[in-house]
């Protein structure tokens, strides 16, 4: 029970205050209005009174009227009105009087009570301090019941996470009305501090006690009665998905003794139930076929009563996928306990065709709404398409500016609809949440063929919130230096044309040489259909490799000096990934010719073909299998009679098959360097799972090799690794740690590898 103790007077009720507040307010109002038929136009004095806690500062600091200003009724409204929105008054009056040839205006304030002391009575195992921190009630803040209720379900909750499962707070406020103050006190009875036995689970034939406690989200250590009556549903559903449809907890028992809690549950499963005859009416736009096909479940199947739910979804979304959004599935149900079965009635309400009203975007703050509304798939005046609306937010969410359930644990896309002003229209509402889209990164890092690498990068994706993406990059190292910039726009002229350019300079130490290249780029490309693009690149580079050592090999040792690239990469790429940031299912797949040389100038001649497929499917839970198969091939035409070593195929290292060193496998020359291939083929799988919010886990396998020219590929010759990894999700984008090791090894390979890197390997 609350107790509360008056020092002179009663605690006025909201409804009465009200009340008085809108008279005085009205009686307020006429004086004035008296006052300004008086004709004192100019204000000769301001006073404030009623104000015991809150500073005269405090209030003339909101209020706009001035001492010699003149006399304004509105302007007197307005400043009512922000005195009141201090919070800090149960009312406020004006009175307004002749003053030295003018008015004197007059606010007196009625001030609610000031919370003052907040104490603590009978806590010993939780201190002061953490239950200060733990409520929002705070000292000189206004006082208010619901503040104080508020407060001690917090306190409660406090000690329930603290295994103090019969602790109780009474609540004891006493008013001091000449100080305007309230003092809480918090009586507290801590009780004794309980462990929770093991469930006892009784009746359970068809799952093991084991399996069943699995399911409960009730543990030794916490206890929480609403936590448990959920962990009582997950059970029953446990049952539900295995053909149980009858199961029903047939009692359950909480007692308390000593310092232990024991929790007894009754289970009455019944009988195992399997899909029956499925029938369907109402349907004229879909066969009974075509509607059973979108079922998984079929006759004789044990019946999974969640699967059932996602079958009925999957028949709703047939219907909204043709525009018909106000379609109706109503399921019937029999169920025959002695045969086992369950017989399923589909009883259908088509309803009209449905059309799309008014689009709104909702909830940017920094991005333009054309940048969003130009990715939409969808648009006002067209036919309703399910399909479409999730395809819009897929796009949304591609964009990079939105926060994901799945990582950041908040949905940054939410889609709502309501009824148009005509019956079968239906608004559409895109209601986004943005997060930081820039970022400034400092880092240092390790790598098995760079060393220890350092780096400062600058980028954002969402510039002026117009869409467009710089960045600006340094990295350094012992064995690497580079510096990049670039800037994008992927809406050239708020067109869908695609503009990329970058410039770049790039130092790298190898085995028996340096290598320097500084060039730069320019892209373009345009949209063929909603998933498929094309992009033509061109690109110049010098290139210069020096200090090249006495022994190297004659491929190297021919390198030595600049040379000149130019070269022109037409490509085609097809890319239905859901989230291109972290993808669970889709596919991305692209063509690509880089052709150097010949009418475009430079050193060197040569044709490159590019093959990058890569697929993701959902398995169990949220496990991802991820595979990529990369393959390719470069020949010289023209003058050139080889393909320069800086463009040939390197396998082997962090990008390609973990567990081999950078280039380790493939043609070497004699003394053991790395020359590099002209034919290439790589596969990776990897299997993806959430470890916590941010942090993933891989387990990987990887095969790959490339073969010099003249030398025809040989699937024996495919090199593997396999290992795990982590990925940390951060602001600067995936953070890789891998350690492979290397498949049947020759003698003298190392017999793993630790991986650093940035981003997403694939």
């Amino acid at each position: 029970m609350s107790k509360q103790k008056t020092a002179k007077a009663f605690i006025k009720q909201p409804s009465f205050c009200l009340r008085k507040s809108l008279i005085l307010a009205i009686f307020s109002l006429i004086i004035i209005t008296l006052g300004a038929g008086a004709q004192e136009k100019v204000i000769k004095a301001i006073e404030i009174e009623g104000n015991k806690n809150i500073s005269q500062e405090s209030i003339r600091k909101v209020i706009k009227t001035k001492v010699g200003g003149e006399y304004s009724l509105s302007a007197l409204r307005e400043d009512l009105k922000r005195i009141y929105g201090l919070g800090f008054f149960s009312d406020v009056r004006i009175d307004t009087s002749p003053f030295e040839e003018g008015v004197k205006v007059s606010f007196i304030v009625e001030e609610r009570f000031l919370v003052g002391k907040i104490i603590f009575e009978g806590n010993k195992k939780i201190k002061k301090k953490a239950l200060l921190e733990e409520i929002e009630l705070k000292v000189n803040e206004v006082y208010s019941e619901r503040k104080v209720k508020e407060a001690k379900e917090k306190i409660l909750s406090l000690y329930k996470e603290r295994r103090y499962y019969q602790a109780e707070v009474e609540e004891e406020v006493e008013i001091d009305e000449e100080e305007g103050r309230a003092n809480v006190t918090f009586k507290i009875e801590e009780g004794k501090r309980l462990k929770v036995e093991r469930p006892q689970i009784l009746g359970n034939k068809v799952f093991s006690d084991q399996k069943i406690r699995r399911v409960m989200k009730t543990k030794k250590k916490k206890f929480d009665e609403e936590v448990f009556g959920e962990d009582l549903e997950r059970i029953v559903i446990l049952y539900k998905t295995k053909g149980y449809l009858l199961t029903e907890i047939a009692d359950h028992k909480i007692s308390y003794e000593e310092e232990k809690i024991f929790i007894t549950i009754l289970i009455e499963e019944g009988p195992q139930i399997k899909m029956g005859s499925l029938s369907v009416s109402g349907n004229e736009l879909f066969t009974d076929e075509e509607i059973a096909k979108e079922m998984i479940l079929k006759e004789g199947m044990v019946f999974n009563e969640l699967q059932f739910d996602r079958d009925l979804f999957q028949v709703h979304t047939l219907y909204y996928n043709q525009g018909y959004a106000f379609a109706r599935v109503e399921p019937t149900e029999e169920i025959d306990r002695e045969e086992g079965r369950i017989d399923i009635g589909l009883d259908i309400t088509e309803g009209p065709l449905a059309y799309i009203g008014k689009i709104e975007i909702t909830g940017n703050e920094k991005t333009k709404e054309y940048v969003l509304r130009r990715e939409l798939a969808i648009s006002e005046g067209e036919v309703f398409s399910y399909k479409k609306i999730l395809r819009s937010q897929e796009k949304l969410y591609n964009l990079g500016y939105f926060k994901r359930l799945d990582i950041e644990e908040e949905e940054g896309v939410r889609i709502d609809t309501y009824p148009g002003k005509e019956p079968n229209i239906i608004n559409l509402v895109f209601d986004v949440k943005e997060k930081k889209t820039g970022t400034l990164n400092l880092g240092m890092g390790y790598s098995s063929v760079d060393g220890a690498v350092g780096q400062v990068s600058v980028s954002e994706i969402n510039l002026f919130g117009r869409g467009y993406q710089a960045s600006a990059t340094v990295e350094f190292g012992g064995k690497r230096q580079s510096y990049d910039l670039r800037f994008t726009n992927p809406w050239l002229f708020n067109t869908p044309t695609y503009f990329s350019t970058g410039i770049w300079h790039h130092t790298r130490i190898r085995d028996s040489y340096h290598i320097e290249r500084r060039g730069g780029d320019i892209t373009f490309g345009h949209p063929i259909t909603d998933f498929t693009k094309w992009y033509l690149n061109y690109k110049g580079e010098r290139v210069r490799v020096y200090k090249v050592e006495d022994d190297a090999p004659f491929d190297i040792a021919r390198e030595e000096g600049k040379k000149f690239l130019s070269s022109l990469t037409p490509s085609f790429v097809r890319d239905t990934r859901d989230y291109i940031f972290d993808p669970t299912k889709g596919s991305y797949n692209s063509l690509s010719i880089e052709c150097a040389g010949g009418p475009l100038g430079g050193d060197f001649d040569f044709l490159k073909y590019g093959l990058d497929s890569r697929w993701y499917f959902k398995t169990f839970w949220k496990f991802v299998l991820a595979l990529r198969l990369r393959a390719g091939y470069v020949e010289e035409f023209g003058d050139s009679t080889y393909v320069p070593i800086f463009e040939r195929f390197y396998v082997g290292g962090a990008d390609t098959v973990r567990g081999w060193k950078y280039a380790d496998i493939g043609p070497k020359a004699a003394n053991g360097d790395p020359i590099g291939g002209v034919k290439m083929v790589v596969g990776n799988l990897e299997w993806r799972f959430p470890i916590y919010k941010i942090l993933k886990g891989v387990i990987f396998v990887d095969g790959g090799q490339t073969w010099a020219r003249g030398i025809d590929p040989d699937w024996g010759d495919i090199e593997g690794g396999y290992g795990v990894g982590i990925r940390l999700h951060t602001p600067m984008g995936v953070i890789r740690f891998d350690y492979g090791r290397p498949i049947n090894p020759p003698p003298g390979v190392p017999q793993s590898q630790f991986y650093f890197s940035i981003g997403q390997s694939f």
